[in-house]
């Protein structure tokens, strides 16, 4: 387990990563345009069930968390806990704080999906682009901190630890699609931002780590188990 106390920076930073991992959601679900496979699984499920989407979200996470614990527990630190908690609450305390803020000129509820959306498609163009760039950052910051992986990412790496090394790719490649076609098939929107999201994420998890994460904070400090 990664949850050393010694690498303050890097919890820091981790933490305000998943928030704004959370802040992007809730603007890419006003654009329409789908979001990564885990939260459109979850956007579809939460709203089907009537449960709110940061705590529905904590649910699939404890759930994910106890199949990880059982068989590898390297993959669990202080990274996980601050993604199970605060990328689904994050999103409900902005979704609330936009839809209090925007006018309702801008914005307005959709039962089918359970948020608010943007009525404008020209509104959504602009806004989607640079927020799902934000979001893709974050998500490369709090994965390249190297404190441990959200229970949805551990998993493909314990599935994939079952078969030979090549496969892994093509094993998280189906488990990210399962995730977006479950979400889909329960009312969640996928589209452009749902692939663009899972090509990229990959390469950019990895220069990010490279070029930027370790030379900020340092390399990582040896973990207490």
């Amino acid at each position: 387990m990664k949850f050393q106390v010694n690498d303050k920076k890097r919890l820091v930073f981790v933490v305000v990563s998943c928030i704004l991992m959370g802040f992007c959601i809730s603007w890419l679900n006003k654009c329409c345009f789908g979001s990564d496979s885990f939260t459109t699984a979850n956007n579809g499920l939460s709203n089907k069930l009537g449960i709110d989407f940061g705590t529905y979200q904590l649910m699939v996470n404890i759930v994910m968390l106890i199949a990880v614990l059982l068989i590898d527990r390297t993959q669990i630190g202080w990274g996980t806990v601050a993604n199970m908690v605060l990328v689904g609450y994050s999103c409900n305390f902005f979704s609330w704080l936009e839809a209090k803020i925007l006018p309702s000129s801008v914005i307005s509820f959709d039962k089918s999906l359970g948020y608010y959306i943007f009525d404008s498609f020209t509104v959504r163009i602009i806004v989607v682009w640079p927020v799902m760039l934000l979001f893709i950052i974050a998500a490369s910051c709090y994965m390249s901190a190297s404190l441990g992986s959200s229970p949805y990412d551990a998993l493909p790496f314990v599935i994939a630890s079952r078969f030979p090394k090549k496969l892994f790719k093509i094993i998280r490649i189906l488990y990210d699609v399962a995730f977006a076609v479950l979400g889909f098939a329960f009312g969640a929107k996928v589209g452009l931002v749902t692939v663009v999201i899972a090509l990229a994420l990959g390469p950019v998890v990895a220069w990010m780590k490279e070029s930027f994460i370790d030379k900020l904070l340092g390399a990582p400090k040896e973990a207490e188990t």
